[in-house]
């Protein structure tokens, strides 16, 4: 990831003819990734009860030869690289110093993170809910996963629909703040069909918050930085979904799933809330 994610966020730029149109690219990759998160894990449900793990995780691998295949058939336009400045940390420091010293960038990665880090603990903790909550086993958890893809899809749709809105910083925030608001819902419901609704609510959020985050800070970030400056975002992105999942599964262990959740929620909405009251620059984007 560390090496796939500052490319693949580039490389959305170069694909892309008309930079008008890269809110709606980035928009498209959203509803592929979540098509994917509604058929995988109901099939994973499918297969895991038929034939175990190891076969998921081997379908798995066995689907990235077509990603390889894709990836290999990609033909980009010419490029002209700019000449280096400076060394590799002098680079990776312009980089570091752009975040810091954008407050719109920068605030924008920070909700990121601290989403990443509270908000997302319903998904971590989808087996314990599927086990000990609602007790519904291998194929009610692959129904779980595929309920707030599906939510993810249905609001990745609404985005391309929107097409170039105007107010993105307010349907940055309140993406941020719907979602821990409907995961809180989840986390105290004892009713299956009620928790596939929250998680359908969820996903509609979700899908609005790295979709519109993403689409922000590549407007706003300068070619020449493009490349280190979505490293961060990465970074941010994928290491506070680890240290989510940890706290997550700490708070869990300690007080129970439904406060694992609940507690990630309301710092989440918090910190979103705040964002929402003091950082104008952000809402008036």
């Amino acid at each position: 990831n560390a090496f796939d994610a500052p490319a693949r966020q580039s490389i959305a730029v170069e694909l892309v003819d008309d930079r008008r149109d890269l809110g709606k690219a980035i928009v498209l990759n959203s509803v592929m990734f979540n098509s994917g998160r509604v058929v995988g894990p109901a099939v994973a449900g499918v297969v895991l009860g038929a034939v175990g793990a190891v076969w998921c995780f081997a379908i798995n691998g066995l689907s990235f030869i077509a990603v390889i295949i894709g990836l290999i058939l990609m033909r980009f336009p010419p490029h002209n690289p700019q000449p280096r400045k400076g060394s590799v940390v002098e680079q990776i420091g312009a980089g570091l110093r752009y975040v810091r010293d954008s407050t719109v960038v920068r605030t924008i990665i920070l909700m990121l993170g601290v989403s990443s880090i509270f908000g997302n603990a319903y998904a971590t903790l989808l087996p314990v809910f599927a086990k000990d909550v609602l007790h519904i086993g291998e194929s009610g958890l692959g129904a779980l996963s595929a309920a707030s893809g599906f939510g993810a899809l249905i609001g990745a749709f609404g985005l391309a629909a929107l097409g170039d809105v105007k107010r993105k910083g307010s349907l940055l925030l309140v993406g941020y703040m719907w979602v821990p608001i409907m995961a809180i819902g989840f986390a105290f419901s004892r009713s299956y069909p009620l928790s596939l609704g929250f998680l359908v609510l969820v996903g509609l959020g979700a899908a609005a918050q790295p979709a519109m985050s993403n689409t922000l800070v590549q407007q706003l970030v300068p070619d020449a930085l493009r490349g280190r400056v979505m490293a961060v975002y990465a970074l941010v992105f994928f290491s506070s979904m680890s240290l989510g999942s940890l706290q997550a599964g700490a708070v869990a262990q300690m007080l129970g799933p439904s406060a694992g959740v609940a507690l990630g929620a309301l710092v989440a909405l918090s910190f979103a809330a705040g964002v929402a009251i003091f950082a104008r620059s952000v809402r008036q984007l």
